[in-house]
């Protein structure tokens, strides 16, 4: 019995010598009562309670409000002096309250550098880190510059708010669509659509079914290319021989072997006094290739004398070629 009288006496000379003084409630649960002049533990309260354990141990308190992503707003998220330092008279424990998050707007970013994207960003109160960069193609913004943000210009956040901002890549790459086969009217718009020039060049061909038709293009299918470029590529025509072939022969006989090549005839008439009447003196597009259904013109002379009319678009492919 003498022995536990010693050991208790012991504890509560060690509990007294240490600054910690506990007492019974009335419930029995022992509580601390702290010593006067030695900070507590005041994170995680809230700023009345932090306050109110202060005052109970002579320590008054200077209140800093900032914000902070731990703890709810209202609560002590740090303080100075830590816990159990002893405070000479007069000095005061200095306690951060986390306040409300200050709102932020995101800026307009768009065509700036990366560099002066992230400083207006930091400049604002946004965090570094939180602050991602990934790149993009597109075909108007210079690379290296802002093409977008997410959360975009104008939304609002705070410091804590996750910014992703994409950097231009230049000018993207087109997919090469298949042309083979298609139209020269058809090839156009598939490389319009994709972002793409075409530039048609006619080849002569003798199979009716390559007539108006690609026959070869510049890019293989599905091959990347960059956008904007002009693509060259090929479509089946008719080949108008020379003038030699028609020159001084009726005309009649030349439009007959004109439509035979799959052309269209238009006629004019002039005077002269090389040629006798109704031989063909010209054909304006000898040499040339031309697509299939396109309008050749011929001049037949008249015969000396003054030139007979020119006749209307709609009678050069009537009575006159038939």
């Amino acid at each position: 019995m003498k022995i536990l009288t010693i050991v208790a006496a012991s504890i509560f000379v060690i509990l007294v010598g240490s600054g910690i003084l506990w007492a019974c409630s009335g419930s029995g649960v022992l509580q601390n009562t702290g010593k006067k002049g030695v900070v507590p533990h005041i994170v995680g309260m809230t700023e009345e309670q932090a306050k109110e354990a202060c005052a109970k141990v002579g320590i008054e308190v200077e209140i800093v409000s900032e914000e902070s992503l731990e703890y709810e707003e209202g609560y002590v998220f740090k303080q100075y002096p830590n816990k159990n330092a002893k405070l000479p008279e007069g000095a005061k424990v200095k306690m951060y309250v986390r306040t409300g998050l200050k709102e932020l707007e995101i800026p307009d970013l768009i065509d700036k550098d990366q560099k002066a994207a992230l400083k207006e960003l930091t400049h604002i109160g946004f965090q570094e880190k939180k602050i991602k960069f990934k790149e993009i193609h597109d075909d108007e913004i210079q690379a290296g510059n802002v093409v977008k943000t997410d959360p975009e210009a104008g939304s609002i956040g705070n410091y804590k708010t996750s910014i992703t901002v994409w950097i231009s890549k230049g000018v993207g790459k087109a997919v090469m669509p298949d042309l083979y086969g298609v139209t020269a009217e058809q090839a156009e718009e598939m490389l319009e659509e994709v972002g793409l020039v075409g530039e048609m060049i006619l080849v002569e061909s003798y199979d009716e079914d390559e007539l108006g038709k690609v026959l070869e293009q510049e890019y293989e299918p599905d091959e990347e290319v960059e956008k904007g470029t002009t693509v060259k590529y090929k479509v089946g025509g008719v080949a108008i021989p020379e003038n030699g072939e028609f020159v001084g022969k009726p005309y009649k006989d030349v439009i007959k072997t004109l439509k035979a090549l799959g052309v269209k005839v238009s006629i004019t008439h002039t005077a002269s006094t090389e040629y006798n009447k109704d031989m063909v003196e010209e054909v304006k597009e000898a040499g040339q290739i031309l697509m299939a259904d396109s309008t050749v013109t011929i001049t037949v002379s008249t015969g000396p004398g003054p030139s007979a009319p020119t006749p209307a678009p709609d009678d050069t492919t009537g009575s006159e070629t038939n």
